[in-house]
């Protein structure tokens, strides 16, 4: 698998940017490397216990002068249902999911801007407090 751009954003509010490996909805854990630059740094093991959410990114530097999108309008259409998440740290999301999270460790939201820098968030449903429907 192609390391991908991410962001790891914790609980306890640290975040990691690099790129993540072998990542699996369904694995516990993944590889992730902070540089590609060089391979003397070897990717190290990630467990998904303790994240808040793996934020998927089109680069890690964000663009000042464009503004995200962070809620839903009349023209936002994408397939699956609305929601909106708080995380237990009180931050707050919107975005597009895709079946039934109440039994599952984590869920896939896709955020309302499609041409903002995030592509898609694995939200680990430990470290979510509220989720609804909109």
């Amino acid at each position: 698998m192609k390391p991908v751009k991410a962001v790891l954003r914790y609980i306890d509010g640290r975040i990691m940017k690099g790129y993540a490996q072998d990542f699996d909805p369904r694995s516990l854990s993944f590889h992730f490397k902070i540089s590609l630059e060089t391979s003397s740094v070897k990717p190290v093991e990630v467990q998904k216990e303790g994240l808040k959410g793996i934020f998927f990114v089109k680069t890690f530097e964000e663009d000042p002068h464009y503004n995200e999108r962070k809620r839903f309008t009349e023209t936002a259409k994408l397939e699956g249902c609305g929601v909106k998440i708080t995380f237990a740290d009180g931050e707050t999301l919107e975005g597009f999911a895709v079946g039934d999270h109440s039994q599952r460790p984590g869920f896939f939201l896709f955020p309302p801007d499609l041409e903002g820098n995030c592509v898609g968030i694995y939200v680990l449903s430990a470290a979510v407090r509220d989720f609804r429907y909109l």
